[in-house]
């Protein structure tokens, strides 16, 4: 008969991922992992036992601690020099690369004004990369993952480009970093899906339960379905960019409509006021009765686009993200009345969302180093 659950080496894994999580946040002592991760205290010093002599962990230099009663003890920690990761950012205007230990401290960090990034800025990259390791003295072989963010739409199994504003076609992230970093897991993502990563990890909102729609919106139009904490990528490998979507019989875009520097240039235009912010609009919109007709155009176009997904998906729990948040209540209330605007909507219980954790650098660390883990323990 066979047996159930996880194979023994599987639990033993996961075991012991659990326990490295744990210590990249704080050193612990082996009582307190015990008690944070549900293990045992025994199965806890097997663990401990066995990434001390991987070389992973290390005791922590502090003075030893007394617990109320019984003896003394010492905490373990992150042996961040056991290896390294690099987080690549391609954002508008800017370009940049940091390099990370183990524990997700910064060892170095850099970044320039950018334009379009074809095939050369890539060897630019990886040679300051080369430097910058070099002098600090780290093994290439030392470097777990390389991650690399860009905006517009990538084939995340392949690398190839789907379509960029920002980056050339032609660029094959995956297939140039994995000849430069051989030893190393080389993963390229819409640099929005960091900003997603970034708000289910800090655990903004429950999204352990159904689907949610995440939407963020800035100089551009991305969207993803988060399912138990998980974002659903598409057969390609992607998830993102809906900015191009067709909204009229005009062939009009979404991203025509909706993305907030027109907008925001258009508020300008209207008031004479240049330096007018976000948080300027609802008092705008009071006194230029234009501005107020402008977004509300956005939220049809928006409210309509949202409903179709939510409708399709069966998704209650809506989630805006970006410089988008910053718009007055009434043009999110004015999409939540489009949203329901259906025939069975009436019993369903519509929440929208606003998330501040739009850090796409903190989401693509936090998961980098995550993935470096992980890396580490397959070698053993």
């Amino acid at each position: 008969m066979g047996s159930m659950g996880m194979k023994s080496e599987n639990v033993a894994y996961f075991n012991n991922r659990i326990v490295l999580n744990l210590l990249s946040e704080a050193p612990l002592s082996c009582v307190e992992l015990a008690e944070r991760s549900d293990l045992t205290h025994m199965a806890t010093g097997r663990i401990l036992r066995r990434l001390y002599e991987m070389d992973i962990v290390r005791p922590h230099n502090e003075p030893l601690v007394k617990r109320s009663r019984g003896r003394q003890f010492f905490r373990y920690e992150l042996n961040a020099e056991k290896a390294y990761f690099i987080c690549v950012n391609i954002h508008h205007f800017y370009k940049s690369f940091t390099v990370y230990d183990l524990a997700g401290k910064v060892v170095y960090t850099e970044g320039s004004e950018c334009k379009m990034v074809y095939d050369s800025d890539v060897d630019i990259i990886i040679d300051r990369i080369y430097s910058v390791l070099n002098e600090n003295k780290i093994p290439l072989d030392r470097i777990a993952v390389v991650s690399i963010a860009m905006p517009g739409q990538v084939n995340e199994e392949t690398g190839d480009i789907i379509v960029s504003s920002m980056v050339d076609i032609s660029v094959n992230f995956i297939k140039r970093f994995g000849a430069a970093f051989p030893s190393s897991k080389i993963e390229v993502k819409n640099n929005i899906v960091y900003a997603c990563i970034n708000s289910i990890m800090s655990k903004e909102f429950d999204y352990s339960k159904g689907t949610h729609l995440y939407l963020y919106v800035g100089m551009g139009v991305s969207c993803f379905l988060i399912y138990d904490k998980k974002i659903i990528l598409g057969s390609n490998g992607f998830g993102g960019e809906i900015g191009m979507n067709c909204i009229d019989a005009d062939e009009n875009s979404l991203h025509d409509v909706v993305v907030v520097n027109k907008l925001l240039r258009y508020c300008r235009d209207v008031t004479g006021k240049r330096d007018l912010s976000y948080s300027e609009l609802e008092s705008a919109c009071e006194e230029y009765p234009v501005i107020r007709e402008e977004l509300h155009k956005v939220a049809e176009a928006l409210g309509r686009t949202v409903r179709n997904y939510v409708d399709f998906l069966g998704s209650s729990h809506i989630v805006f993200a970006g410089p988008i948040t910053g718009y007055p209540k009434f043009f999110f209330d004015e999409i939540l009345a489009k949203i329901k605007n259906t025939n069975y909507s009436d019993g369903i219980r519509y929440k929208i969302d606003y998330s501040f954790s739009e850090e796409t650098d903190k989401g693509q660390m936090l998961l980098s180093r995550l993935n470096s883990l992980d890396r580490i323990m397959q070698q053993y």
